[in-house]
């Protein structure tokens, strides 16, 4: 087994070399047009241009100290409250959500919130429900025929529409 030993020397220009890339670096440009309009013509600014501005700073301090603020505070009873208001007063956009949206939210090492409602109804049931009924009873079709022609000639429109490139027009129906 051999040992490894760290000189001073080797250790002190490895130190040096790390900002190297910093200081050899050529100006870069961005297209950084925070709190002016935006102009996609506009020539880019220099990056120190953004680095010297003072608002661009405001900003980074007031988004890392929320970050922080809320970081420190999510696991504290007063966070769990407040998750928990939010949750509430959310829950109605949430529910609205399509089927394939998932979002989870975790503390440290512990699940906090699905944000998801655990018994989501997009209304299939209540469609199948009605539609089982209508077969046994002879009753009307939750869903009319017309309505279900016309979806599938605006479905097809819109295929025929991106196939040709060029807008269809549908017939109104009577």
């Amino acid at each position: 087994m051999h040992s490894v030993t760290l000189r001073p020397v080797r250790l002190i220009a490895a130190a040096a070399a790390i900002p190297l890339p910093l200081v050899a670096a050529t100006p870069a440009f961005a297209h950084v047009k925070w709190f002016a309009p935006y102009i996609v013509d506009a020539p880019p600014m220099p990056i120190a241009a953004t680095l010297t501005n003072l608002w661009f700073w405001t900003a980074i301090v007031l988004v890392t100290v929320f970050f922080l603020a809320t970081r420190f505070l999510e696991d504290k009873p007063v966070g769990q409250a407040v998750t928990g208001v939010l949750d509430k007063v959310s829950n109605p956009l949430w529910l609205r959500l399509d089927d394939f949206v998932r979002a989870s939210v975790y503390g440290r090492k512990k699940w906090v919130s699905s944000r998801l409602p655990k018994a989501r109804d997009k209304g299939q049931n209540a469609e199948l429900a009605a539609f089982i009924k209508a077969v046994r009873t002879g009753g009307p079709m939750p869903v009319p025929l017309e309505s279900l022609v016309a979806t599938t000639a605006a479905t097809l429109a819109v295929q025929t529409g991106l196939a040709g490139g060029v807008p269809v027009t549908l017939a109104r129906s009577k």
